[in-house]
């Protein structure tokens, strides 16, 4: 799936696409990608520490519209929160209104 390495505002790579013109999916892994970057994945070319949710959340707000399609940040955010709600809240999550 190349279109998870397109940005939302067109700065992304392989053909530069923007907005609805990058697939749904493309749009999704690119959340779920960068999301697990910051808060799981250690790789080798990483220089900061993992984040904790709420910092992750923070960063892919933070880059909604230029990064990320905001709307599906939203839910993705929303998503993760009920789902750890569900599960006993077995993280610490504050939901930033």
């Amino acid at each position: 799936m190349r279109d998870h390495y397109e940005n939302q505002n067109g700065t992304g790579y392989l053909r530069r696409l923007t907005g609805e013109d990058i697939s749904l999916q493309g749009r999704i892994i690119r959340i779920c990608d960068s999301f697990d970057t910051m808060t799981y994945d250690v790789r080798n070319y990483q220089t900061t520490a993992k984040m904790n949710y709420n910092e992750a959340f923070e960063e892919l707000k933070r880059c909604s519209w230029t990064q990320f399609d905001g709307n599906l940040v939203e839910m993705f955010i929303d998503l993760l929160i009920e789902l750890e709600l569900q599960s006993h809240g077995m993280i610490d999550i504050i939901q930033a209104n």
